[in-house]
């Protein structure tokens, strides 16, 4: 994975207007966001063994808000009005008892939208947000990639990255669907995106994608995307930016996502 490590220029985080932290938590990895508002302007990731060095590049950091993304494959989304939260172990019929047992259940609305998020919160996400001396908003991805949508027009949003596939499709101007799926070559990346495509009963080509993570427009990856998907384009997003660095903005959209909680 390309290093997206960066600090801008003689950044002094007291003197911040708006300090907003962002994360990514992916099995052993985080990756950390600072921001300035919405202009992202320091970037670190991490692996396992370096966590405990997390205080040495945020905590001293007094945030207006801390948002934390995590990927869980236990996840469901369930209407406003019918959702019942002491039930909530009801609504994971899909998932055997060994499963739920093994992650603590936890529920949370989208932003200005009737639509609940229902997700597993594992060991690893417990430890990572331990990590830090402030509280911290823990959010399933699905809820990020939803608040990212919200008022954009009609898409899909996909995010990569190593082995994994994550997409939210926003329809009729409001979020409609989530999936993850593990894709391990270029072909099963594409699979899914055509069959998530298909079962919207539309062509392949007739709503706009946009792309974004651990991909580069040279790769064999993003050339077989869009030979198959034309108007696939990279990620891209009015509200934020990223001061600092000269790597590409769709590098950082995990942070971006975690953002849109805040």
């Amino acid at each position: 994975m390309v290093n997206i490590n960066f600090e801008k220029l003689g950044l002094n985080t007291s003197k911040l207007a708006y300090p907003i932290f962002s994360g990514y938590a992916k099995d052993n990895d985080l990756l950390f966001g600072l921001w300035d508002g919405k202009s992202l302007v320091k970037v670190v990731s991490l692996g396992n063994a370096e966590f405990e060095k997390i205080d040495q590049f945020f905590n001293a950091t007094q945030f207006k808000s801390k948002h934390l993304v995590y990927q869980s494959d236990i996840f469901e989304h369930v209407d406003f009005e019918s959702f019942e939260p002491h039930l909530i172990s009801s609504y994971f019929k899909n998932y055997s008892a060994a499963e739920l047992d093994s992650v603590d259940l936890r529920y949370e609305k989208l932003k200005q939208q009737k639509i609940f998020t229902l997700s597993g919160e594992n060991q690893n996400i417990k430890q990572s947000s331990a990590l830090f001396d402030q509280e911290v908003n823990l959010h399933h991805l699905s809820t990020g990639m939803a608040n990212l949508l919200l008022d954009q027009n009609d898409q899909i949003l996909i995010m990569i990255s190593d082995h994994q596939l994550d997409l939210a499709v926003q329809k009729d101007k409001s979020f409609f669907q989530y999936d993850q799926f593990e894709a391990s070559t270029a072909n099963d990346f594409l699979y899914y995106i055509i069959l998530t495509i298909q079962k919207l009963g539309i062509q392949l080509t007739d709503i706009p994608i946009l792309i974004g993570g651990n991909i580069d427009i040279s790769s064999s990856l993003y050339k077989l995307l869009k030979s198959y998907l034309p108007q696939m384009e990279l990620f891209r997003h009015s509200n934020y930016k990223v001061n600092g660095t000269d790597q590409p903005f769709h590098y950082y959209l995990p942070l971006m996502i975690a953002r849109a909680c805040a």
